[in-house]
């Protein structure tokens, strides 16, 4: 993968990671899964800046082309990006209408009865991507660390 499609990676796990944001912070009820997801993508755009920091001013003969470690980044940031597309999908099919909450935070909102429905038929798929998250997380600092060495 070149640079510009480490940066676009990157950008897309910001995006997402906004977006988890945006949801977790608008809605009370927002569960454990959409924090660990969130912190899971701000570490992924740290790991992703470091390989790009690594390829233009660490390493790049570590990273030569058809290298063990290249294939291996190679792989590991393919498997980022379906899964960031994964998850933007999910995040999009989401589509909670909110409802105002009362007392001193109006601000918020709850979900409704059919947001929640929604909200817990997902979970599984959820819990499901923050998994894959985790893993393309420890496979992208595994690599890092060996590019180090």
């Amino acid at each position: 993968m070149d640079s510009i499609g480490i940066i676009s990676l990157t950008v897309s796990c910001a995006h997402i990671t906004k977006r988890l944001f945006d949801i977790a912070e608008r809605y009370q009820t927002a569960n454990q899964t959409l924090k660990n997801m969130i912190i899971e993508c701000e570490v992924l755009q740290i790991s992703l800046q470091k390989f790009e920091g690594m390829r233009i001013t660490g390493h790049p003969e570590r990273l030569e082309a058809g290298g063990d470690l290249q294939r291996g980044l190679e792989c590991a940031l393919n498997a980022c990006a379906v899964t960031f597309f994964a998850l933007g999908e999910d995040i999009r099919a989401l589509d909670v209408t909110p409802i105002p909450a009362s007392g001193p935070s109006r601000w918020r909102v709850s979900l409704g009865y059919t947001a929640k429905f929604k909200s817990l038929w997902k979970e599984k798929t959820m819990t499901m991507l923050l998994g894959q998250l985790r893993g393309q997380h420890t496979a992208i600092q595994s690599l890092l660390h060996a590019c180090t060495l």
